[in-house]
């Protein structure tokens, strides 16, 4: 796999949409993030990551990230994850919203191409607007999720879209 040329790609395809989306499983395809994300800042586009792991400095600059609950846990509460939210005491509570608040993000491995995954299917993005998700010929109407015909890693990639798209819509309704 050539990254210039994939880099290279993904550069010239930032500069033409209203958003980005990283889904990182740690198989290689996002070898170096952290350039993705400053291109993409540089355009200004906001960036979702679904993150991997509990290492997350290198999402650093992204507007939203959707770790899965364990991951949250290992990162912000492993000492609280065993007791009822209803049981932690508000200076705790506060601590654990500081952490929140503060998170970086550090991936640490990858599991190679050779496990990488893409799904295909859905309604088609050329009648959809980017910016707002709303279709394109029938005002009023907005698609967002796996009813959209995106291409993505599985195991995840589908929540982070739905998220994303979602948020798009929400701000257009």
């Amino acid at each position: 796999l050539n990254y210039r040329k994939l880099y290279n790609a993904a550069n010239r395809s930032i500069k033409d949409c209203d958003a980005v989306i990283f889904s990182d499983y740690k198989k290689g395809f996002l070898k170096d993030i952290k350039l993705l994300i400053k291109q993409s800042n540089s355009y200004k586009k906001p960036i979702f990551i679904d993150p991997k792991g509990d290492d997350f400095l290198p999402y650093k600059g992204a507007l939203i990230m959707t770790p899965n609950l364990k991951e949250f846990e290992n990162i912000w509460w492993d000492k609280y994850k065993k007791i009822p939210l209803e049981k932690i005491n508000e200076s705790a509570l506060q601590t654990i919203a500081y952490q929140i608040h503060n998170w970086t993000l550090n991936p640490s491995s990858t599991e190679g191409y050779r496990t990488a995954e893409v799904t295909v299917g859905g309604v088609k993005t050329s009648g959809i607007s980017s910016k707002t998700m709303e279709v394109k010929d029938c005002p009023g109407l907005y698609f967002a999720g796996e009813v959209m015909d995106v291409t993505g890693h599985l195991g995840g990639f589908n929540f982070q879209w739905a998220w994303a798209s979602g948020y798009c819509a929400g701000l257009n309704l």
